[in-house]
């Protein structure tokens, strides 16, 4: 897969740089949105059968590239009023061999 228009990402490379995150242009990747992003950021880290930590409820399209990838999610619990349960998310860390974690820093979706 091409990595995008080299001059977007050598646009992209100068304003982190000029927030004082130093990094090139070679190493952005333009996609065309998050779900794309996620399937070669899983393809890249993760093969068949490997374990991935996922929200519950998850995002379904996230699940489906998880489970078209032949992954396998480990859930970790959240609800609307507590957030992510870190001490299940420890626990599933510390009980499985998990290869990458698919969570959502706010706005969660479905939980709103």
């Amino acid at each position: 897969m091409p990595p995008g228009n080299p001059d977007l990402r050598r646009q992209i490379a100068q304003r982190y740089t000029r927030r004082g995150v130093h990094i090139g242009h070679q190493d952005i990747v333009i996609t065309s949105g998050a779900m794309e992003s996620l399937n070669l950021c899983l393809q890249a880290v993760t093969q068949p059968g490997d374990k991935v930590m996922v929200e519950t409820p998850v995002f379904y399209g996230a699940l489906q590239i998880i489970e078209r990838l032949g992954l396998v999610p480990v859930e970790v619990f959240i609800d609307k009023h507590h957030g992510l349960d870190i001490e299940q998310m420890e626990r599933v860390l510390t009980e499985h061999d998990i290869k990458a974690c698919w969570l959502m820093s706010s706005f969660n979706n479905p939980t709103g």
